[in-house]
């Protein structure tokens, strides 16, 4: 069976490929690829939980890709369909072509900027050491996590105030980036590293919190977003998907660092490095065929693993709803699989098979827009800049689909609807559009 999910996911990868104009990292593609990972991982953990995916798990997942696919597709069919369309001279369309630039050439800005990331870094830290009265860094990382993962709502808690520290800094912080390589990648222009600076202390603030997937989501942010700034300058579909091959390197040699904190971050695994990988990646699938296989029921409010953002802000309201907690699924032979199912777990648990087709489909539909803005602008030779840090910025949530879903849970919150506002309004303040000659 796990044989022919990977085929499935191959399969659902190659048509993202095909019907997407051979760009490599359409939605469908990513998504695929990021279940292909998790399924060959489960592939050589099989042996060692003595378990078999069941048809109905297989099922599920194939309806959810399959789903997503169409949801993706039909926003770019839409874009073709009105390219044709329009009208053209020669091989130029009529319409007024402008083009941004990007105003990070003062040092001063960056400067400030990295300032203000210290701040909230060092703020971060003194508030986390008062609250876990740890001394050494490990130990308050650990406590605090240790908190959150097992008191659900009344663990330890980030403040209001230093949240939207937070949520200001990372919003400039990826603005900041993508500008950055926009300004050497398209203008040619060698603007200061120190526009960079300010997302590595978003990697640290979030280690102090006890998050290492963070990492992968500022080098998927960065791997994306220069892929399409090298699809717009290039005008090379061949060229942008050489490149992303290379950068896929980078993701290899994070996860032995990604392994080696565990320990110092509070986890408590004495796998080895390839079981511990293994089990992480593949964990996932197996554990949501074992949720399945289990009938496993509990009482919860209609759509509240789906939607936990909105329900934390319900909470905050007045609105009581307990925190849902589940155990770790062990495997037949006692071995802990993990405690992450996939996003479809979530989906599938709040609203069944039709809310798994539906849910997906509707997040195709956000990625395929997005996607369908940024080949717009490719094909224009007009930069759809903030669909590119927009699209880039969420990219790690299409990638850890297979994983968990981090894009209903917490894109569809009133912090997330800031934080994109926050991003838009500081994208626009370091850009402006001029007609291109």
């Amino acid at each position: 069976m796990t044989i022919i999910l990977l085929i499935l996911t191959v399969f659902f990868g190659t048509l993202g490929i095909v019907f997407f104009n051979y760009i490599a990292i359409n939605p469908s593609t990513v998504v695929s690829a990021g279940f292909f990972v998790g399924t060959l991982a489960l592939l050589f953990s099989t042996q060692d939980w003595q378990v078999q995916l069941s048809f109905k798990t297989i099922q599920l997942i194939s309806l959810g890709l399959g789903f997503f696919l169409v949801g993706s597709l039909l926003p770019y069919i839409a874009f073709k369909v009105s390219r044709k369309n329009e009208k053209f001279i020669g091989n130029q369309a009529l319409y007024e072509k402008k083009i941004i630039r990007a105003r990070v050439n003062s040092t001063s800005i960056a400067i400030i900027a990295v300032c203000f990331q210290i701040f909230v870094t060092v703020y971060l830290y003194i508030y986390l050491r008062s609250v876990t009265q740890g001394t050494g860094l490990s130990e308050i990382i650990s406590t605090f996590r240790n908190s959150t993962m097992s008191s659900g709502n009344d663990g330890l808690q980030i403040t209001g105030f230093l949240k939207q520290l937070q949520v200001f800094s990372m919003a400039y912080s990826f603005v900041f980036a993508f500008l950055y390589f926009y300004k050497r990648i398209v203008e040619n222009y060698k603007c200061s590293f120190l526009y960079i600076i300010p997302l590595i202390f978003y990697i640290f603030q979030s280690l102090l919190t006890g998050g290492r997937l963070q990492i992968f989501r500022v080098i998927l942010f960065i791997g994306s977003s220069i892929y399409f700034l090298q699809l717009y300058k290039k005008d090379s579909p061949s060229y942008a998907n050489y490149f992303i091959l290379k950068v896929g390197k980078w993701i290899i040699c994070i996860i032995p660092i990604f392994y080696f904190l565990k320990n110092f971050l509070g986890r408590t695994s004495e796998d080895s490095f390839f079981q511990y990988i293994f089990r992480y990646l593949g964990g996932p699938i197996e554990g949501l065929d074992l949720f399945i296989k289990s009938n496993y029921s509990y009482s919860h409010m209609y759509g509240q693993e789906t939607f936990a953002g909105i329900y934390s802000l319900l909470t905050k309201l007045g609105i009581e709803n307990q925190p849902i907690k589940l155990s770790w699924i062990m495997a037949p032979t006692g071995i802990w699989v993990g405690n992450v199912y996939t996003a479809f777990r979530r989906y599938y648990s709040d609203f069944g098979l039709s809310g798994v087709a539906i849910l997906m489909f509707m997040l195709g539909i956000f990625f395929g827009i997005l996607f369908s803005n940024i080949v717009r602008g490719h094909m224009r030779k007009e930069i759809a800049g903030f669909s590119i840090i927009l699209y880039s910025f969420y990219f790690y949530s299409l990638v850890f689909t297979f994983f968990d879903d981090t894009f209903y849970t917490t894109a569809i919150s009133l912090g997330s609807l800031v934080q994109i506002i926050e991003m838009y309004a500081i994208y626009r303040l370091f850009t402006y559009r001029q007609m291109k000659v």
